[in-house]
């Protein structure tokens, strides 16, 4: 019995013994059996040895034993050398989920102004958002201070 992974292309090889015939072999083909289904697949036949490419067969089959043969055609005739199970196997599978994702909030800073008077410095704090959260223009609340003259005034 073979045993491969269903989840995986796999490379099959077999030796073929043809006595007695002078010519070519035409076709040799590997038969997937389950049920009322059939995939086959074409052998290439090269000094005596027969090897057979399987693509995943796991949208096909389940896994689990199968039979299977290997058809040999030589002009009108039809050989069936070899006729066995293969078991498809369930290879390793790894998976990942995300489950929960959670912002975080981004560090706040603060920028600070100095505004001189002839009385006292007054110091006026404005948070600053984050770049990404923060419109690109923004403008800057009119307010009015007492007692403050500033040296140049501006409309």
């Amino acid at each position: 019995m073979i045993e491969i992974d269903y989840n995986k292309s796999n490379e099959l090889k077999f030796t073929l013994d043809v006595t007695g015939h002078v010519g070519a072999v035409d076709e040799v083909r590997f038969v997937l059996n389950k049920d009322n289904k059939k995939v086959i697949y074409t052998g290439k036949l090269e000094d005596g040895i027969v090897t057979v490419k399987l693509d995943s067969l796991n949208e096909i089959f389940d896994a689990g034993e199968h039979k299977y043969c290997l058809e040999v055609i030589i002009g009108n005739q039809y050989f069936k050398p070899l006729e066995d199970k293969i078991n498809l196997k369930k290879g390793v599978k790894v998976s990942s989920n995300i489950m929960e994702t959670k912002a975080e909030d981004a560090p706040k800073a603060v920028q600070v102004t100095k505004i001189e008077t002839n009385k006292e410095t007054i110091e006026l704090k404005e948070k600053i958002e984050p770049e990404e959260s923060r419109p690109k223009k923004t403008k800057l609340s009119a307010f009015l201070v007492s007692d403050i003259t500033l040296d140049e005034q501006k409309d």
